[in-house]
């Protein structure tokens, strides 16, 4: 006797989570992006100051920094996939102004990355597109995903998905908060955590 069944062989999680609190981390954030250097790069449509932490070595103050803004929301992220251990490995920065745009990239091919939505106006700007990492079975073409967005949001996805943003087409620019967690779904005790 057959067994007929249909199932679906792989998923791709995407976290949305409301900042709670959100006024007031709001401010918190806008006053740490005023203190980096943002600075627009040769392979890039936006400013960030993913580039300047880099040389400045002021990247782990950044990253505990963002760690103690967001440390509730990151919690539910790990309760929810059920990870043991986190660590912020990369935060950053961006602001889109008219015209701008950040192109198809990655985060990496291990870990989960974040994106919270800072300064961002649903009606005039667009959220970050996601590329699916297998076409249509039918007609080939790419499939893309967008997810439902508003300022305050903060979404979690595998670094290794490809995703962009569209140009900003209006004079109010978009500000998110971009970061990379390393993270672990039980403790090795041959690996060591720091």
């Amino acid at each position: 006797m057959a067994n007929d069944y249909c199932e679906y062989m792989f998923k791709v999680p995407l976290l949305h989570l409301s900042v709670r609190n959100w006024d007031i981390k709001k401010t918190i954030l806008l006053e740490m992006m005023q203190n980096s250097e943002l600075g627009m790069c040769e392979d890039e449509e936006v400013a960030s100051d993913y580039h300047t932490q880099k040389k400045n070595s002021t990247l782990g103050i950044h990253n505990k920094n963002i760690e103690n803004v967001l440390n509730e929301e990151i919690g539910i992220f790990c309760k929810h996939f059920e990870f043991v251990y986190y660590r912020i490995v990369m935060s950053w920065f961006e602001t889109a102004n008219v015209g701008n745009f950040h192109g198809v990239h990655n985060h990496g091919s291990t870990g989960y990355s974040a994106v919270c939505y800072v300064d961002y106006d649903k009606e005039i700007h667009t959220a970050t597109q996601f590329v699916s990492p297998f076409n249509n079975f039918i007609t080939g073409l790419s499939l893309n995903y967008v997810p439902n967005v508003d300022e305050g949001s903060l979404i979690f996805f595998p670094s290794a998905i490809l995703h962009y943003t569209e140009p900003n087409k209006s004079n109010k620019k978009r500000t998110i908060l971009s970061f990379n967690i390393d993270v672990k779904e039980s403790y090795d005790q041959h690996t060591r955590y720091t």
